[in-house]
């Protein structure tokens, strides 16, 4: 939950939020999934494929997040309920509880909905390892990125520094670089210093490439420091 609120406030601070707006988004992040609370730990906790009617109870939790703030918090909070309520709707239509789509959801719900999706890709769960946050956003890129508004998709994966300046990066060549500058609309296509070549000899007086200016080189994966070192 705390992750999720983390990564929430980036977006937000991405989108320009600030003040009174910040507050808002982050309230709402730290209970998006307090409807959790009312789900059977047995379910909850399940290390296994859970039944249709297992899935139906864990979507509801959206539902039950809401009644729990209306009932503590009264009708002043109803916009916070509401956006607890709509954390797992769409932009497609195709999220719960109620098939909600575009501009029926409210932007903070999409924001908290694309940071818990990120932060549940990033983290190790029962059934699955965690993946590096340029693996959570190549997954979001292929399979999810029409559940999310590409406005707030590209702030997510500007904020989350996928590949930090300075950190090491091998390319489909087999190259070894270091990432020296990053491109704020394709972060997955930075800058990059050949520091060996594609049999692991140093470079002296590395290479620069430009990864948006070619199609026939990308990423593959990040390095250890120390395999640069002992190259």
């Amino acid at each position: 939950m705390t992750n999720v609120f983390v990564f929430t406030l980036k977006v937000g601070r991405g989108l320009k939020y600030e003040g009174h707006q910040l507050e808002e988004l982050g309230l709402a992040a730290l209970l998006h999934d307090i409807g959790y609370g009312r789900i059977p730990p047995e379910i909850r906790q399940a290390c296994r494929p859970l039944t249709p009617e297992e899935m139906h109870e864990i979507q509801a939790h959206p539902a039950y997040g809401h009644e729990i703030l209306l009932t503590s918090l009264g009708e002043a909070h109803k916009q916070l309920a509401e956006i607890v309520l709509q954390t797992h709707e769409r932009e497609n239509g195709q999220g719960y509880p109620h098939g909600l789509k575009g501009r029926e959801i409210h932007e903070y719900a999409k924001i908290i909905g694309i940071s818990d999706v990120f932060e549940a890709l990033t983290h190790s769960r029962p059934h699955r390892k965690r993946l590096l946050p340029y693996e959570a956003v190549k997954e979001i890129l292929s399979s999810q990125r029409h559940l999310f508004p590409s406005n707030i998709f590209k702030i997510l994966i500007q904020e989350m520094s996928v590949f930090p300046i300075y950190s090491y990066v091998r390319l489909n060549s087999g190259a070894i670089g270091r990432v020296i500058a990053t491109e704020a609309n394709q972060p997955l296509r930075p800058t990059v210093e050949i520091l060996c070549d594609s049999e692991g000899k140093r470079v002296e007086g590395g290479k620069i490439i430009r990864l948006v200016e070619t199609s026939l080189l990308h990423i593959t994966g990040l390095v250890d420091e120390k395999e640069i070192a002992e190259g």
